[in-house]
């Protein structure tokens, strides 16, 4: 789809740009648009948590603040278009690390964690069309999936959010939670 954009774009009938990021955690962003907090509000209660893919392989996160940061400034700079932009995300962590920064600040005990293997999820398919879903994503979860965001940093001047400022939005939502 990028691409058509981006040729309609060259051939001046549009003017347009495109924003990536990661998956998203922050402010609004309920159990059903990430699995993050969908594993903090289990982590936070106590509960154990199942972890679809690995807990120990690297992942990125976007907070939505530097979403919309990254949109506001591109949309500002004519320069910026015309391209795809990765919104710059702070460092990739693991989900056992996330959690475990998410329970140190909530005095919660560490997270229990039992991993899912994709082939346990086979059976349901036909009767839960949510885990097919997964299963098209689920690489993400396998094996590291780190972004990178170099060139909005360099070329643009952006930042990304602190991850303890995202944990302690984390935290937050886990404690008051939201309807999603």
């Amino acid at each position: 789809m990028w691409h058509e954009v981006k040729a309609a774009h060259d051939a001046g009938e549009i003017r347009a740009v495109e924003i990536r990021a990661s998956d998203y955690v922050g402010g609004g962003v309920g159990p059903n648009q990430s699995m993050l907090v969908r594993y903090a509000q289990a982590a936070a209660a106590g509960r154990r948590v199942s972890v679809f893919g690995s807990a120990d392989v690297l992942h990125t996160f976007t907070y939505v603040s530097d979403v919309a940061q990254t949109l506001l400034t591109v949309a500002q700079e004519p320069a910026a278009w015309g391209r795809a932009w990765r919104v710059p995300s702070p460092a990739a962590v693991t989900i056992r690390g996330a959690l475990k920064s998410l329970t140190d600040v909530l005095g919660a005990p560490s997270p229990r964690i039992r991993t899912i293997p994709r082939w346990a999820l086979w059976p349901a398919y036909p009767f839960v069309p949510l885990l097919r879903e997964v299963d098209e994503v689920l690489y993400q979860w396998e094996s590291d999936f780190v972004m990178d965001h170099a060139a909005a940093t360099e070329l643009l001047g952006l930042q990304p959010a602190q991850w303890d400022q995202i944990i302690a939005d984390l935290a937050g939502q886990v404690r008051t939670p939201q309807r999603s």
